[in-house]
């Protein structure tokens, strides 16, 4: 889930030049987890150049011992800058 966000994250950054679209694009893929998810977007403004993606979201893993463990998640994927 975190890993696709990631690529769909660095996918919209190569094709836009806009950092928003890919910060939007990695929540959508994320769903309603979205909203508290990090992303972070480096993009160049050279052709060919990775753009890169990283989505980092806290994910709390059941237990019968203390409610719970909380886990930070995180994914990374780049993608050459297209425009």
């Amino acid at each position: 889930m975190v890993i696709n966000a990631a690529r769909e994250g660095a996918r919209e950054a190569a094709a836009t030049p806009d950092p928003a679209a890919a910060v939007t694009a990695a929540r959508l893929a994320l769903g309603d987890a979205g909203g508290s998810a990090s992303v972070t977007v480096q993009r160049p403004r050279i052709v060919g150049q990775p753009a890169r993606v990283r989505v980092v979201m806290r994910y709390r893993i059941a237990s019968p011992l203390f409610g719970g463990v909380p886990v930070d998640l995180s994914a990374t994927a780049a993608m050459r800058v297209e425009r």
